[in-house]
């Protein structure tokens, strides 16, 4: 058998690298991202400790996303860096309809972008707040419940236990199934042990 032919992909070089390339680029398949390679809007989707969620709109595909932007000096103040590349790899392994799911990620000298699924509903939370009773009907509750517990299967399945489960953290899609999101406190547990830290 022949050798595989490896494309060369354009890596940029960058001050101090704190997370791995994607598996796109360490196939080969693509170059790294940027994010002028994105139009971002104005408009920021949600706030966290460490960043900030955009809409973006890629230029050459016109696919849309959402894009969280981590500030890599408050994740290095925080002693965060190591959590954010469990984050990036938990969230590549997990492939479910009720999951937020990562296309790609890639990093310049001051920020981190996860390219994320879009999830054109918003948050749960807001979605509650903005009923006349400020809750779900029970149907309407039980669809959610189920989802957010198939959700929870396909990653208790892999060891993988997400420690940040609320309404604000659970997003809608356009088909008003829910997508669980922000894996920023996720973990591997492996069976039988405990964890020892608070979040």
């Amino acid at each position: 058998m022949g050798k595989l032919n490896r494309v060369k992909v354009k890596i940029f070089i960058i001050q101090e690298r704190f997370v791995f390339l994607s598996p796109s680029v360490q196939s080969g398949w693509e170059d790294e991202s940027n994010i002028s390679d994105f139009e971002v809007s104005k408009k920021c989707l949600g706030k966290g400790a460490f960043g900030e969620v955009f809409k973006v709109t890629h230029k050459k595909t016109k696919l849309i996303y959402a894009i969280k932007i981590l500030d890599k000096a408050d994740l290095k103040q925080y002693d965060m860096v190591n959590q954010v590349s469990l984050e990036i790899k938990i969230m590549y392994s997990l492939t479910n309809p009720y999951i937020l799911r990562l296309y790609n990620h890639f990093e310049d000298d001051k920020k981190i972008y996860l390219v994320l699924e879009f999830a054109t509903g918003g948050q749960l939370y807001k979605k509650m707040f903005s009923q006349p009773t400020h809750r779900f009907n029970e149907t309407t509750t039980a669809s959610y419940i189920r989802q957010l517990i198939a959700a929870l299967k396909k990653c208790h399945s892999m060891n993988i236990i997400h420690r940040d489960i609320k309404p604000e953290n659970i997003l809608l899609d356009d088909k008003n199934r829910i997508k669980l999101a922000d894996f920023g406190w996720s973990n591997y547990l492996s069976p039988n042990s405990k964890r020892s830290t608070f979040c």
